[in-house]
């Protein structure tokens, strides 16, 4: 799934599956789009990580240098 969506300009997909990396895709990648493994994520860590995939905000800095790139 991220494979297709990332296929689109200003899509940024990240494939999750837990929160440290839902958190650290907003953080580094400035994700816009999570994809979550519905067979290996149970509820409760789904929401968990919605939640701080949703909270957490773009860093900048030297990780703005590589979605310049993509431009």
């Amino acid at each position: 799934m991220s494979i297709a969506a990332n296929r689109h300009s200003d899509i940024r997909a990240a494939l999750c599956f837990n929160e440290y990396m839902a958190e650290q895709s907003r953080l580094h990648n400035n994700a816009n789009i999570l994809i979550i493994g519905a067979k290996i994520s149970n509820f409760r860590s789904v929401i968990n990580m919605i939640s701080k995939f949703i909270t957490t905000k773009f860093e900048g800095g030297r990780h703005l240098t590589r979605l310049e790139k993509l431009r």
